[in-house]
């Protein structure tokens, strides 16, 4: 699957509700008018908490940035159909990203999205609050993405596959796009996790090595708002 990530700020001089009124009763819409679409997931960007992956990240007030939205395609040439529709430019002068600050968009090819079974979570998937927290990173110079990568597959990708709250998790790899144009990570990764048991993580801190091997880490949290699936997705 493809998968394109965007996020956002508020302009000092725009008032944050004014902004998602507008994102939601217009913008949202025509997203979802989009040809090919399979996902559309709304997020609302939430403080790091303290402690987070061992120090690594620091916590704070303010989130890094204030809203995400994640759009996802079977592959990409039906992406490319995406773009090239009327649909996609109604999207482009619809107005909210001369409206928003910051906007910054990745695309994805999802290696794999890992599901926990319906049948081991407590209580239903629909009631479940999800946090999604998301990393993309570079590998550095003097490194090999293939070595990389090896230790991410085989060590930190099951170590994270353990912690308590983890109920998805979407390993990515960055593409280019628009055509021509070099990607600004090397690799993402999202992990949906059950709000409720977040805190549990700080008893499974991940010290496996992975993090110091790598360059540019960016982390940012986000509580889904909304998921929305085309009828004519499959699964």
């Amino acid at each position: 699957m493809i998968k394109l990530s965007s996020t956002w700020h508020i302009p000092d001089s725009e008032l944050p509700d004014v902004i998602d009124r507008y994102y939601f009763d217009v913008h949202v819409p025509n997203v979802r008018r989009l040809p090919n679409l399979r996902r559309h997931v709304v997020m609302k960007a939430v403080p790091v908490g303290a402690g987070m992956m061992r120090g690594f990240l620091e916590s704070g007030e303010y989130p890094r940035i204030w809203r995400g939205e994640d759009i996802w395609f079977d592959n990409r040439e039906e992406f490319e159909a995406a773009t090239d529709s009327s649909e996609w430019k109604s999207i482009a002068v619809d107005g909210l990203f001369s409206m928003v600050a910051g906007a910054q968009s990745d695309l994805f090819e999802v290696a794999e999205e890992y599901r926990i079974s319906e049948e081991s979570i407590e209580c239903k998937v629909a009631q479940i609050e999800y946090i999604v927290d998301r990393g993309t990173w570079h590998v550095p110079d003097q490194e090999e993405p293939d070595d990389i990568d090896r230790h991410y597959f085989d060590i930190h990708v099951g170590n994270v596959r353990r912690l308590p709250s983890i109920r998805r998790h979407v390993v990515m790899k960055s593409a280019s796009w628009p055509a021509g144009r070099n990607p600004r990570c090397w690799r993402g990764a999202d992990c949906w996790k059950d709000s409720s048991k977040v805190d549990e993580d700080q008893k499974f801190e991940i010290d496996d090595g992975y993090i110091p091997l790598l360059a540019g880490l960016e982390f940012d949290r986000f509580r889904v708002q909304e998921e929305w699936i085309s009828d004519s997705a499959s699964g």
